[in-house]
């Protein structure tokens, strides 16, 4: 059975689960193709502030940040992420045009719409990593950092807290007079930098930047004004392997203003992000003479087209992720929201599974269970990007049950499950209770059409392909399957974060 979701120029896909069984009329299925773009925004606003030329001085310093962050995360921007928006800042917004949108550059305008596609960026970065602006005891200066507790360190004499996370470590220090000009010394007498070493010497500051084999350091002295010959050090260590977007981010707003901060009062920049992802392809209207595309390139596949929709991958090994077949279905590029472009590997028709490799490789995957079996009524989790974009752009997670050993009409493919999903899940993991992969959601039922046939509303009745199938799937493919190491987690704890880093939204672009 085929079906329209809505109508107008909302854009959607239904289909019936598995191969149809020849049952007619009573059951259908609506599935999760992925959040269709809102098509009417550029209507109703004529492409306004998204065709502007760009101006920096009507926004907050704190959605400057935001966009220093953006900046900063697609290799643009390398500098003090203050909410200052300088001639630095300004090349970078340009720099980054250049690389995303060689259109637009020819003009050498900066355009509405790139400050929204920057702020996208910084949102998610911030959303999929958690950092947020700490400061106060016993952290001096204030800087954007990791989840997770400061705890005392081995040198209790030197006022030293830590932070430590898989990406970098975060050591503070409360030091005497004299102990903070020993401890830059240290740095640069003690580890062979293999690039040269970065360094600042004031009279109230100092800084040591080096790299050290595949780790980066970076301290910050500055004298502290309420303690007389007393200076506050923090270090900041990239680990081998970490992402060093955090890195970079981190050390970009380590400073001294105690209301450093990335929320303000302020919607412009988020009003401009909720219309960029609101624009659809039939509504996106003709762009200035100066420029001759309306919408800028994403990424480097060179192809940045109109947005489709969104739907949910997990990565399955470092480079390798699985998502939902009718996400993926004629898009003319798939990517993540940096705008690295995936390719598709293989699809499975009847299991509407997809496989994607990404040239960008992941820390964090998330393994299959081992026999990929469930068990009735055991608990299981769902997690997702329902409506991205439109509700907001943070990881969902939801709660249920195995209600069923078959999908609809008896598919053994598929179980039912109760953990509530929405358009935009489609593609994400079902998680069992060790943190396994126990299937990949993929529909729910059509709850109206349901009532019309049998008078009844049906509840909580939704769909995964089976762990058992995703694994013949992707041993015929030959995909790398890491098992599960160590301990596994204790999702009643909460989503571990590795396991929220391994969950992406996917892009379908038209």
């Amino acid at each position: 059975m085929f079906f329209l979701l809505g109508g107008g120029d909302m854009r959607g896909l239904g289909i019936s689960f598995g191969v149809a069984r020849g049952v007619a009329g009573a059951v259908v299925l609506l599935l999760l193709l992925f959040v269709p773009v809102l098509s009417g925004a550029w209507a109703e606003t004529g492409g306004g502030p998204l065709l502007a030329e760009f101006d920096a001085r009507p926004f907050s310093v704190e959605e400057k940040r935001v966009l220093q962050i953006g900046l900063t995360v697609s290799g643009s921007y390398r500098g003090l992420i203050d909410g200052a928006w300088g001639a630095r800042s300004q090349q970078a917004m340009e720099a980054f045009v250049a690389e995303t949108d060689a259109d637009a550059a020819a003009t050498g305008l900066v355009f509405g719409y790139h400050a929204a596609e920057i702020g996208r960026r910084a949102y998610d970065f911030l959303s999929q990593t958690g950092l947020s602006y700490r400061g106060g005891p016993p952290v001096a200066h204030r800087l954007l950092a990791p989840p997770g507790a400061f705890v005392p360190g081995e040198h209790p004499d030197w006022g030293e807290f830590v932070l430590e996370d898989r990406d970098v470590e975060i050591r503070v220090f409360q030091t005497a007079p004299g102990l903070a000009a020993i401890l830059h010394r240290v740095m640069l007498d003690g580890f062979p930098a293999y690039a040269e070493p970065y360094t600042v010497r004031r009279s109230g500051r100092l800084v040591t930047a080096l790299d050290e084999g595949g780790a980066r350091w970076y301290v910050r002295s500055d004298l502290d004004p309420l303690r007389p010959g007393a200076w506050n050090t923090t270090m900041v260590v990239l680990q081998p392997g970490g992402d060093r977007r955090i890195f970079e981010v981190i050390v970009g707003s380590l400073g001294s203003d105690p209301d450093a901060d990335v929320l303000g009062n302020d919607a412009r920049l988020t009003g401009l992000v909720r219309a960029w992802l609101a624009v659809g392809e039939e509504e996106a209207p003709a762009a200035p003479e100066a420029v001759t595309a309306a919408v800028p390139e994403r990424g480097d596949s060179g192809g940045l087209h109109p947005l489709r929709g969104t739907g949910t991958g997990f990565f399955v090994n470092n480079t390798d992720l699985v998502t939902a077949r009718h996400v993926v279905e004629d898009c003319r590029a798939v990517t993540l929201l940096d705008g690295t472009a995936l390719s598709i590997v293989a699809v499975h028709p009847g299991l509407d599974l997809a496989l994607l490799s990404s040239p960008a490789r992941s820390r964090d995957w998330i393994p299959l269970h081992r026999t990929g079996k469930a068990a009735l009524g055991q608990p299981v989790i769902a997690l997702g990007y329902p409506y991205f974009g439109q509700v907001n752009t943070a990881l969902n997670s939801t709660l249920g049950n195995v209600s069923a050993l078959v999908g609809y009409h008896d598919d053994p493919d598929a179980i039912t499950v109760s953990a509530p999903i929405q358009p935009g899940n489609s593609g994400g993991p079902l998680l069992s209770s060790d943190g396994t992969v126990i299937g990949v959601v993929v529909a729910q039922i059509a709850k109206i059409e349901f009532a019309e046939e049998t008078g009844s509303l049906p509840e909580n009745i939704n769909y995964a392909v089976t762990g058992e199938a995703l694994l013949g799937f992707l041993e015929a493919e030959g995909a790398s399957l890491p098992r599960l190491s160590g301990e596994p987690p204790d999702l009643r704890e909460g989503v571990p974060d590795a396991v929220q880093r391994a969950v992406v939204p996917v892009l379908c672009e038209g």
